[in-house]
C-alpha cells in the first residue's frame, strides 16, 4: 500500500506517469511510424560541390539522381530539382518511382540535387532520413572540381549546365575541341564559379532550415 501526504502530491506523481506513459506511445508510434527501415542519407548540393566523390565513399551502392533524369527523361527532367514549385505531377511520379525501385539494402545513399520536400518525403515513404549538404571549402577548390568535370566529358559540357548557359553560340567549346586550349574554358568556368560560389552556402542556409538533421559539409 502506497501512502501520500497529501491529495496534491497524489495528483503530482499521477500526472507526471501520465506524461510518461503519453512520451512513450509517441516513440513507439514513431517507430511503428518508420517500420525499423534503415535511414536513408541524401548527399545534397550544387554540381561541383563534390558530393558525387564524397557519396560514393559512403558506399559502393549509391543512387546517383542525375543518372536516372538524364536516362529516361529529356532536359525537362532537371526541373525537378526546383524548390519552389511541385513540378509536372507525371514527371515527378514516374522519377519518384524509378528512385524508389533503386533503394536496396541497409546503406541508402540518395545523391543529387534533391530539394523539394515533397518529392522527398515521398521517396522516403516513411524511412527516416537525413542531409549530408556538400559545399566546396572555397572557390579555388570550385573551380579544379569545375574543370575536372568538364574534362570528364567535354562534349556535353561535363554535364555542367551553367557553362552551357554560359557559352550561348558553343564557341569556347569549339576551340577548346579544336585547339585543345584549356585556358578558354578555365577563363569559362571562372566566370561561372564567381556567378555560383555563393550559392553554395544559400543552399546549405536552405536545408538548415527546411529539414531536421542537416550535416554541412566543406570538402
Amino acid at each position: 500500500i502506497i501512502f501520500f501526504s497529501s491529495k496534491k502530491h497524489f495528483f503530482f506523481l499521477l500526472k507526471n506517469i501520465i506524461l510518461l506513459l503519453l512520451l512513450l506511445l509517441i516513440i513507439l508510434l514513431l517507430m511503428q511510424k518508420s517500420g525499423g527501415k534503415s535511414e536513408i542519407i541524401f548527399v545534397v548540393g550544387y554540381a561541383g560541390a563534390g558530393k558525387t566523390t564524397y557519396a560514393d565513399k559512403l558506399s559502393k551502392n549509391v543512387i546517383h539522381t542525375d543518372e536516372i533524369i538524364r536516362n529516361n527523361f529529356s532536359e525537362k527532367g532537371f526541373r525537378l530539382y526546383q524548390i519552389e514549385n511541385y513540378p509536372n505531377k507525371k514527371l515527378a511520379y514516374k522519377f519518384i518511382k524509378l528512385v524508389q525501385k533503386e533503394i536496396k539494402g541497409e546503406k541508402i545513399i540518395i545523391e543529387g540535387q534533391l530539394k523539394n520536400p515533397e518529392i522527398i518525403n515521398k521517396i522516403a515513404r516513411g524511412r527516416p532520413y537525413s542531409f549530408k549538404v556538400i559545399i566546396p571549402r572555397d572557390q579555388e577548390t570550385y573551380e579544379r572540381n569545375l574543370e575536372n568535370r568538364f574534362l570528364s566529358n567535354p562534349a556535353e559540357y561535363g554535364y555542367l549546365r551553367i557553362l552551357k548557359t554560359l557559352d550561348k553560340d558553343g564557341k569556347i567549346l569549339s576551340e577548346f575541341l579544336e585547339k585543345k586550349n584549356v585556358n578558354v574554358i578555365k577563363d569559362l568556368i571562372h566566370d561561372g564559379a564567381d556567378k555560383r560560389y555563393k550559392k553554395h552556402a544559400e543552399i546549405a542556409e536552405y536545408y538548415k532550415k527546411t529539414f531536421r538533421k542537416v550535416e554541412i559539409i566543406k570538402i
